[in-house]
């Protein structure tokens, strides 16, 4: 064999190194593996994504609404009405035995009490006294809040003159019409102020139109006021003249009778007239006049 030759005849042998081949081998493998795992999820990623583009809607596109904003009106605000005074004086209510509900005084006795209701008022009520101190008699007057709110100088008058200072309620309302809060404001803000103007709280009411219930009493009770009512109405708040007014007063009156008149409320120059001979002709008959709690004191 020449030195340049190579012997055809020898074929070269291949022998496998485990230390070296098998981990180029696995390494192949892997790889082969990895890339076809990529393979596959990038197709199911590609499937999912054509998915979804399937699914998308697309709205139409269209106009926003228009949201109108309607202000709330502001709400008129009407002023209450002041209560107006009819006068009526028609008792609703039966006094019975309710404590503390007095129509009248002992029947034993020559003895009257004449009292007004509804003032004070500017005009009438200054007309009243001048009567009352002519004939040297003590009345008592059942006065409104609202009246001694505008005339206090008057119900210091009364006050000062002998005669007792009552209280009518407030406004001059049904009082059996009233919720507990509103019946109790009418009577306890009268009674305030009656104590603000003369000093004294009041110990009667007369209930406007003597209607009254079971409130009514319960609250005067709080008040520590008795209930006066009457037993001789003259009906002079329907001014049906002079002549009728004291013709009431002769034929009704009697011994321990509780006198109802007004010295407000209404045009009062018939009662203003009346009232002397009034007095006059129930003193000829032998009776005097005196207070409403001088006739009660006389009862027992």
């Amino acid at each position: 064999m020449s030195a340049h030759g190579r012997d055809n005849n020898h074929k070269p042998s291949f022998r496998f190194n485990k230390k070296l081949h098998l981990p180029i081998i696995l390494l192949a493998i892997l790889s082969v593996s990895l890339w076809a795992v990529g393979s596959f999820a990038a197709g199911i990623a590609a499937a999912e994504d054509e998915k979804n583009r399937a699914l998308t809607i697309t709205p139409t596109p269209g106009p926003s609404p228009t949201i109108v904003f309607t202000p709330t009106p502001t709400p008129t605000i009407e002023p209450t009405p002041s209560p107006t005074i009819t006068g009526d004086s028609t008792p609703i209510g039966n006094p019975g035995n309710i404590p503390n509900v007095i129509t009248n005084g002992s029947r034993n006795r020559l003895e009257i009490a004449l009292t007004f209701d509804d003032g004070p008022h500017p005009q009438y009520t200054p007309q009243v006294l001048q009567i009352l101190k002519r004939y040297n008699i003590k009345a008592t007057f059942f006065c409104l809040g609202q009246m001694i709110q505008e005339n206090p100088d008057l119900v210091r008058q009364e006050h000062q003159a002998g005669h007792v200072v009552a209280s009518h309620s407030w406004s001059h309302p049904d009082l059996t019409t009233l919720s507990m809060d509103q019946l109790q404001k009418e009577l306890k803000n009268t009674s305030d102020l009656i104590y603000n103007t003369i000093g004294e709280r009041p110990t009667l009411v007369r209930p406007p139109y003597g209607s009254y219930n079971n409130n009514v009493v319960q609250v005067a009770n709080s008040l520590s006021e008795k209930i006066i009512i009457w037993d001789v109405d003259t009906n002079d708040w329907q001014r049906k003249g002079v002549d009728s007014i004291v013709n009431t007063a002769f034929q009704e009156a009697g011994k321990g009778s509780i006198i109802l008149m007004h010295d407000a409320g209404g045009e009062r120059s018939q009662t203003i007239a009346a009232l002397p001979r009034i007095i006059e002709g129930l003193k000829a008959r032998g009776y005097s006049f005196v207070t409403v709690p001088e006739l009660l004191s006389h009862m027992g």
